[in-house]
């Protein structure tokens, strides 16, 4: 199983699939996000991402009518631990997202936010599972690995 990587002091953003595979323990990914969230929690390293990452995270929970997954989303987006700065969507966020997509065509537009809310929040990593990313040239995406 690939291992994630970083430095001391470095602000890793987390895409919405990272926090799923933890909250609701979808192996193998979550043994391979824990780490950086224990880093997080004690202050190695700072955890990013966007209140994009709520409405991404409540829509299975949502479906099934999953209360206390509801519950424990939002409390995660809307209380975040230490270590984890929950970024909120602001204009000039939304309009670096609209350049990156109007740059990449195949970028869907959630992704786009998330990649403009990381650059906007000066991260040095960003982590996603999401093979999509894998095209984006223009920012530092990390794709997790199982191998």
């Amino acid at each position: 199983m690939g291992e994630i990587t970083w430095q001391a002091g470095s602000r890793v953003y987390l895409d919405t699939n990272l926090f799923i595979y933890v909250v609701e323990d979808i192996l193998p990914y979550a043994e391979q996000v824990r780490p950086l969230l224990q880093a997080a929690d004690q202050g190695e390293i700072r955890l990013v991402t966007s209140l994009l990452a709520l409405a991404e995270a409540l829509v299975m929970p949502c479906r099934k009518r999953d209360a206390d997954l509801i519950a424990t989303y939002w409390e995660l987006f809307t209380r975040p631990p230490p270590g984890l700065f929950v970024a909120q969507l602001g204009a000039a966020v939304l309009e670096r997202a609209a350049r990156l997509r109007a740059t990449l065509d195949s970028l869907r537009l959630p992704d786009a936010i998330h990649l403009a809310t990381a650059e906007s929040e000066q991260y040095d990593l960003f982590l996603t599972n999401d093979k999509r990313l894998k095209a984006v040239t223009v920012l530092s995406v990390v794709i997790l690995e199982t191998s």
